[in-house]
């Protein structure tokens, strides 16, 4: 009798299965994206964080194959990038950008030069903001009344300063994407 019961579920269950409409091609993606996308974001982070290391990652991807695998290296590849930022830890940027040349030793030449153009760039932007704060550091304290050179500020409360930092960001920003998203795409291409 029993057998009865759950058979007969399983059959309404069934039934139920077979008068829901079939998913399409991209239906189907979107899930898979939403389920591996998060395991290399997840891998990365923690490789990052310092939770895992390089070796550990790698064995980790093995366990993947064929989309799932290429999902999870998308993603994983895309937080590793987007660690690239012009004002973010440098450290970072350095630790992502050797496990990338690990994951694809065939492709180390173009991480090596993402790395460099992002380090010119890196490098330039930071000249140019020590330039502005040396720039506008009599003309704050002046502003803000500030007198003695034993007394600290904060340029960072300042108005104008802030303006300058963000047209030079707003200057910079579109490179610093270009070298980012280059690398992905060198990366994620056969």
């Amino acid at each position: 009798m029993k057998e009865e019961v759950i058979k007969s579920a399983f059959e309404l269950a069934m039934e139920r299965i077979s008068g829901l409409p079939e998913l399409t091609p991209q239906e189907i993606a979107e899930q898979k994206e939403k389920q591996f996308g998060p395991v290399g974001e997840a891998m990365a982070g923690k490789y990052l964080r310092g939770v895992i290391r390089a070796d550990e990652m790698l064995h980790e991807l093995e366990r993947y194959e064929g989309e799932p695998e290429q999902i999870i290296l998308r993603s994983l590849l895309s937080r590793l990038c987007g660690t690239l930022q012009l004002e973010g830890d440098a450290a970072a940027a350095d630790k992502a950008l050797t496990v990338m040349s690990r994951i694809f030793p065939t492709k180390q030449t173009a991480v090596e030069k993402a790395a460099e153009k992002f380090r010119a760039l890196s490098g330039r932007f930071e000249q140019e903001r020590e330039k502005k704060r040396a720039e506008m550091k009599p003309e704050a304290a002046e502003r803000m009344g500030i007198t003695g050179s034993a007394v600290r500020y904060n340029l960072d409360d300042y108005g104008p300063w802030m303006e300058e930092i963000a047209k030079l960001r707003q200057a910079c920003e579109p490179q610093a994407a270009a070298i980012r998203n280059r690398l992905l795409g060198d990366l994620t291409s056969e």
